[in-house]
């Protein structure tokens, strides 16, 4: 009897692999629709691009892998701050119980991600305590003014045990710095120059953009660090010519292979644990 059980046990933990991979790669293929190079590419960018990263995974593939490592099928997830979709797509609805999306634009309404899109400001989510089992947020902190509040919520919405995983940009890396120095309307421009629309550019605050303010701001609101990891993304904010470009891939592989560097790379993956 025992050993019956061993084997039933066995086989429903290879499934759950199984099923996980089926995750991944469905995760992969959708990201992948989404072409890495757009906007303006200087002479020979493409073919430098092709070289320097074949076979490239994006943070957000990364992030994606994050995600899917803790989702199942009674999973109700919850999408902070996902906009229209247009930036981050994934294949999940189908995959788990329910998958909501909130975000102060009307567009949420338009998202395809997600089983039901919200209308609602992040520091007061429209949602009792202990709702999801998963908190995700791509691309979202960089713009928030009070960080602490919206670390409080999501933790008030997150169940016991439930994680809540973020991507965001390093407040060090150079185009935050930037970006720090600048006015709106060049990030307005530099978005159009990317191929996006400028309305899609927001004003970002960086204030919990690094190590240091993410875990304060966690902490304080009542979730813990599980993992931390740092990426130094390729330089897609220097397509515009080659020489930028080169000058971009120096750059990443340096901070990449230094672990003394981490703050300085561009993206910031995150774990916390309620």
């Amino acid at each position: 009897m025992r050993r019956g059980n061993s084997r039933k046990n066995t086989a429903k933990i290879q499934l759950q692999h199984i099923k996980r991979y089926i995750m991944i790669q469905e995760t992969i293929s959708s990201q992948e629709k989404c072409p890495i190079l757009k906007g303006r590419l200087g002479v020979g960018v493409r073919e430098a691009f092709s070289f320097f990263y074949p076979g490239y995974r994006t943070e957000s593939d990364i992030f994606s892998e994050c995600i899917t490592r803790y989702l199942n099928r009674n999973s109700v997830v919850l999408d902070a701050g996902c906009g229209k979709g247009m930036f981050f797509r994934y294949p999940w609805k189908s995959q788990v119980q329910l998958l909501v999306g909130c975000d102060i634009e009307a567009s949420v309404s338009c998202n395809p991600n997600i089983s039901s899109g919200i209308c609602a400001n992040l520091m007061r989510l429209p949602f009792v305590q202990d709702s999801f089992d998963i908190v995700f947020s791509h691309y979202v902190l960089e713009h928030l003014e009070s960080p602490h509040t919206v670390f409080s919520e999501f933790c008030r919405v997150l169940k016991h045990g439930g994680k809540l995983i973020v991507l965001t940009p390093s407040k060090y890396h150079y185009v935050s710095t930037l970006s720090r120095m600048t006015p709106h309307l060049f990030h307005e421009t530099i978005s159009r120059i990317r191929g996006n629309e400028e309305h899609d550019a927001f004003p970002t605050k960086y204030i919990a953009n690094c190590k240091r303010e993410l875990v304060r701001n966690a902490e304080r609101a009542g979730l813990i660090l599980r993992e931390f990891i740092t990426k130094e993304a390729s330089p897609n904010y220097l397509l515009w010519s080659l020489p930028s470009f080169l000058l971009g891939v120096a750059y990443e592989r340096f901070v990449n292979s230094l672990a003394f560097m981490s703050p300085f790379r561009s993206s910031i993956i995150a774990i916390f644990e309620k």
